[in-house]
């Protein structure tokens, strides 16, 4: 189970007798089943622990006491949320890139990590880690002391750790083709280095074949 990000909604609502629209609420969390496949499980208005943990807490308690592993955002809300109603449930950090680049000089990229749940095991990140906040961050945004930490402790995390790490130097190349857009550099493109840049993103993807999540990022990129 999942309690998906706040996403931003055209939920609007008719104001009785003037036929005009009123925006009730443009934040919703959505709740799914990562494991199942069944998808979407619920979606409740707001963007606050306390509409999260009502809806979880409306849930049957058998229900409640079969979710063992909660995957969230970096995000305090969802934590809370979490908490208090999933109070035996292991949480863990969840596994997408974004990048989103509307206006910023360069895009804003998302936490990282793979398809697998790094719920199990003792080692698992935190937010408060050093690698938890670093591979929420750019690598320009990083010193040499703290990138070569965050390899380490990756490392140290074992298979999930090294797919993380994979995964955000597949967000970092991806972020060094954006960059050579014209809206970026505001110049005639270098096809020489937007193809190198390309062929390095998809040599990584290559190289790391077996994470289905990097696979789909190259064929979108494609696309």
């Amino acid at each position: 189970m999942r309690p998906g990000g706040a996403n931003r909604c055209g939920n609007r609502t008719r104001t009785p007798g003037s036929g005009r629209y009123l925006v009730a609420d443009a934040w919703h969390i959505g709740f799914v089943d990562a494991i199942s496949g069944r998808g979407l499980l619920g979606q409740v208005e707001g963007r606050n622990a306390a509409s999260g943990a009502e809806w979880l807490s409306a849930q049957p308690a058998y229900w409640r006491e079969r979710v063992r592993h909660v995957a969230i955002d970096l995000c305090s809300t969802f934590r809370a949320a979490v908490h208090r109603a999933l109070p035996h449930a292991a949480g863990s950090w969840t596994a997408f890139i974004s990048c989103n680049s509307p206006s910023a000089t360069s895009p804003t990229c998302a936490a990282v990590s793979p398809g697998s749940s790094t719920a199990a095991g003792p080692a698992r990140a935190t937010a408060s880690t050093p690698s938890a906040k670093s591979r929420a961050a750019n690598k320009e945004d990083l010193t040499e002391d703290q990138h070569i930490l965050l390899t380490v402790e990756l490392d140290h995390m074992g298979t999930y750790g090294r797919q993380i790490h994979a995964a955000w130097k597949a967000k970092e190349l991806l972020r060094d083709l954006l960059g050579l857009a014209v809206s970026r550099t505001h110049l005639t493109p270098d096809h020489s280095a937007i193809s190198a840049a390309r062929h390095r993103f998809h040599a990584h993807i290559a190289d790391h074949a077996r994470l289905p999540e990097l696979v789909t990022l190259a064929e979108t990129v494609e696309q």
